[in-house]
């Protein structure tokens, strides 16, 4: 959910610091049914429901806040949950934080004032921020408010924040810490690499951090010469890439948390006389339309997939089988081991796999 908030995102980052920058060991929750056996996981509970879900006995109304609604993965997102609705005739209104945790905290309020005006069933919440909304959030669940939870977690939590009716999402500590450890296990021998994570205090780029200080103990002839962090955008990744090799020339591996700016990264490889994806071999995240070009041209080594449809999906699925049925998803519901996955073979998306792949932004 990065793409085109460039400004809005470092607007407040500095402010939101201290709340934002929280990425806690990831956390295991286990349902148990009434003769204390296992329940399955909360993925394979949603997939069973998917294929064969109870009918609604009236049409259900859902407040969704989201981080944001007007960027190509937001949007994405956003589709996946009105398609679930759908199935159920739900009606589904749309907050817009404009990735602004201080909106977000304002709108979480109002849905809460409606639905305590019974207005709304339900409310399911994509974070700008999980700690700014944490202690609200909290306090509703406590009363009773049927809340779900798509892509960002709450409260510091890896996952599933205990009394919600469910979580899904994918970018976890685990999701980085794949995405990273591949990255370095393509270096053999000894190798210098740079790290391009997001702005300073946000979730994702805590979890990136923590996944190169885990990986950096596994792989110690990976050396990390250059760990800086952007603002996503390519102008950006040019100027950072454009200093790394001058600094440092034998430069093997780039790790970055976005593929647009991957472009401003191929522009200074090139400048400096090297091959993209040959002389420097490139990680990115996102596997959009942009990442999944270059793979495909050989730009990039590999993207590893987002999958903000499925987010929006599955959160929207957890919150209408809470209403009609009573039954909350305990448990994370991670999407890197959905059906999607299985049938592409692997969250990395390479020149080997990446005809199997289309983009959902």
């Amino acid at each position: 959910m990065r793409r085109n908030r460039v400004r809005r995102m470092t607007a407040v980052a500095a402010a939101a610091a201290a709340v934002f920058a929280t990425a806690s060991a990831a956390q295991v929750h286990v349902a148990r049914v009434s003769d204390g056996s296992r329940a399955a996981s909360p993925l394979q509970q949603i997939l069973d429901w998917i294929k064969a879900p109870a009918k609604a006995k009236k049409v259900y109304r859902i407040a969704w806040l989201k981080a944001d609604a007007n960027n190509p993965y937001t949007i994405a997102e956003r589709n996946g949950g009105l398609a679930a609705a759908k199935v159920f005739g739900a009606s589904v209104k749309v907050f817009d934080a404009a990735f602004n945790p201080t909106t977000q905290l304002r709108q979480l309020q109002d849905a809460l004032t409606a639905y305590n005006a019974h207005k709304f069933d339900g409310i399911v919440v994509e974070p700008v921020a999980g700690q700014v909304i944490c202690g609200r959030v909290k306090a509703a669940v406590a009363a009773g408010v049927p809340v779900a939870v798509d892509n960002q977690p709450l409260c510091g939590d890896d996952g599933y924040t205990e009394g919600t009716v469910g979580y899904a999402g994918l970018q976890l500590q685990r999701y980085f810490d794949a995405h990273v450890r591949y990255a370095f296990s393509s270096c053999k021998t000894k190798c210098e690499a740079a790290v391009i994570t997001g702005p300073v205090g946000f979730d994702v780029t805590t979890k990136g951090e923590n996944a190169v200080k885990t990986m950096s103990a596994r792989y110690p002839n990976v050396k990390v010469v250059v760990n800086q962090a952007s603002d996503f955008s390519a102008q950006q990744g040019f100027s950072i890439m454009r200093d790394a090799l001058t600094a440092h020339p034998n430069i093997e591996v780039v790790i970055s948390e976005w593929d647009d700016e991957m472009v401003g990264v191929i522009r200074a490889i090139k400048a400096a006389g090297k091959t993209p994806g040959k002389d420097v071999r490139i990680y990115s995240n996102g596997a959009d339309k942009t990442g999944t070009a270059l793979v495909r041209n050989g730009s990039m080594t590999e993207t590893t997939m987002l999958q903000p449809y499925e987010e929006g999906f599955y959160a929207m699925h957890e919150m209408m089988r809470y209403l009609i049925t009573g039954k909350k998803t305990v448990g994370t519901l991670w999407t890197g081991e959905d059906p999607l996955v299985k049938k592409i073979g692997s969250l990395f998306i390479t020149k080997a796999n990446v005809g199997k792949w289309k983009p959902e932004y």
